[in-house]
């Protein structure tokens, strides 16, 4: 209950930065159409970089799982630990803090794993640092920042295909089926997208150029 409160709180103070009485009674009686009235206003990007971010930081949990296996032993791995579950029996394998074999190029599979969550680290920062810069109706680094969510949150998801359908596939031998973590990660991207495109039609403040 506590994050949904949240994200209520942080919506409620966007629309009350964002709306006010003279703009508000502007929007009644006049021909604004309401989704344009809100993509000026920066809600639109606002809101959905706070969703990527959300997304992309539920995506580092330990158990939040982005492959699985159907069947007996069933597999279901995550950017931080393995767990497998034989007979009702479940083992989970933590894959720990960085170590200095790590940093390794000749091993690859680590190197890509590190890779999505570096994507997911700073994709989730650069969506949160546009949705902060579209409350004070900065457009050109609201867009600035948003293009960096959508460059990160996407070479993350890139990163997690190659290291599941190569690298994975060449340590157990079969094949593993994206899951929600990988789900989620994507939809995090498209909000991304979404808030970028969305970050050209905001309007800067008229009253930020007279004092």
């Amino acid at each position: 209950q506590r994050p949904f409160g949240v994200c209520c709180l942080l919506l409620l103070l966007s629309i009350y930065h964002s709306l006010n009485l003279e703009l508000l009674t502007l929007l009644l009686v006049s021909d604004i159409p309401i989704t344009m009235f809100c993509l000026n206003r920066g809600l639109v990007t606002s809101f959905f970089s706070f969703a990527a971010a959300g997304l992309l930081i539920y995506c580092l949990l330990p158990p939040c799982y982005w492959a699985t296996t159907k069947g007996d032993p069933k597999i279901e791995i995550s950017l931080w630990q393995q767990c497998s579950d034989f007979n009702g029996n479940s083992t989970c394998v933590e894959f720990g803090l960085p170590k200095k074999s790590d940093f390794d190029l000749k091993d690859k599979s680590k190197v890509v794993l590190d890779g999505t969550r570096a994507g997911c680290v700073f994709g989730a920062a650069f969506a949160l640092l546009a949705a902060c810069t579209s409350f004070c109706r900065k457009r050109c680094i609201t867009a600035f920042f948003s293009m960096l969510a959508v460059l990160c949150a996407g070479a993350g998801v890139g990163a997690w295909i190659h290291f599941q359908t190569v690298n994975l596939k060449d340590e157990f031998g079969f094949k593993f089926n994206f899951y929600y973590g990988f789900i989620f990660s994507a939809v995090a991207v498209v909000c991304n997208l979404i808030a970028f495109l969305g970050s050209f039609y905001i309007e800067t403040d008229p009253y930020e150029n007279l004092a």
